[in-house]
């Protein structure tokens, strides 16, 4: 197998789209309110919360134009759990133009985000994605490869402004993060809203980098969980929307099984990526016989 650390890997599968407006200023928060919060335990929840691993789940990812659906895509999704990283596989299904192209996501909180995607027409071999290229829309989407993260990045990170708000009607923590210099994840300062009781993330305002000094201070995106249930047990989004001010992305999810017991740690590797689709498929089929994914 061939790696290829190339910033083409993006561009390779991206869809070209061009989407009228959607109002970015819809779904604020309230303004958060000072609460004596301990920093660490509140990201540190975050990233410590049950997110069902090993898990499996199908999503579709909508593009809009207003409220008119342009393209859509059926991606397949498993992710297994360390101490400290998580390493998720996608697998487009649709539109069969793009079917077979695959992505592994490894995230571990003592290194970098890492990304490698796999196209059925590269012969064999796997791109590594450029890490300045982390930032750029998934398949034209609004969704970057870092907005997908399970796991909210420490290293190379500076979290400050702890404080309740509410979100989604929920109580929720409202924390500001800022990429250290020269890291390039598409955006300069964030804020993310963690749901207080599951500790899942449910909301994002990205500020970009000609952004931040705007007399508006408007987000140039926004994230918003709009849907959200207990699966297996486990509170997940079944809907989640990226909005800018020209566009918005969906997800939605269509089906999924948590804490599936033991996967083969070698699908997690470079080497599985040419190869996914049939253990993909005995995958879905043992996840979607099983409802309780013992």
């Amino acid at each position: 197998m061939f790696v290829a650390h190339a910033r083409v890997a993006v561009a390779a599968t991206a869809v070209s789209v061009y989407l009228a407006v959607v109002p970015a200023s819809s779904g604020s928060p309230p303004p958060a309110s000072s609460g004596h919060l301990s920093l660490d335990s509140v990201v540190g929840a975050c990233n410590a919360r049950d997110a069902g691993a090993p898990g499996w789940r199908r999503v579709r990812i909508d593009l809009l134009d207003g409220e008119t659906i342009t393209r859509t895509f059926t991606v397949v999704n498993v992710w297994q759990r360390g101490p400290r990283s998580v390493r998720t596989l996608y697998y487009l299904e649709q539109p069969t133009a793009l079917a077979g192209t695959a992505y592994l996501q490894i995230e571990d909180l003592d290194t970098d985000l890492s990304v490698f995607l796999y196209l059925p027409t590269s012969n064999g071999h796997v791109l590594s994605v450029a890490s300045e290229d982390l930032g750029e829309g998934l398949l034209g989407s609004d969704f970057a490869y870092t907005d997908l993260q399970t796991l909210l990045p420490v290293r190379r990170y500076r979290y400050r402004a702890v404080n309740r708000t509410r979100l989604l009607d929920r109580p929720a923590v409202a924390v500001e993060a800022s990429p250290d210099t020269g890291l390039e994840v598409g955006w300069s300062r964030a804020t993310f809203f963690i749901d207080e009781e599951s500790a899942v993330l449910i909301g994002a305002d990205y500020y970009f980098p000609a952004l931040v000094s705007s007399p508006s201070r408007e987000p140039g995106k926004r994230m918003r969980v709009e849907r959200m249930e207990r699966v297996d047990g486990v509170w997940t989004a079944t809907r989640m929307a990226m909005t800018t001010a020209r566009r918005q992305t969906r997800i939605t999810l269509l089906e999924a099984r948590f804490h599936l017991g033991a996967i083969d740690a070698s699908l997690f590797e470079l080497e599985s990526l040419p190869h996914l689709q049939r253990s993909l498929e005995a995958l879905a089929k043992r996840a979607t016989s099983d409802p309780h994914g013992s």
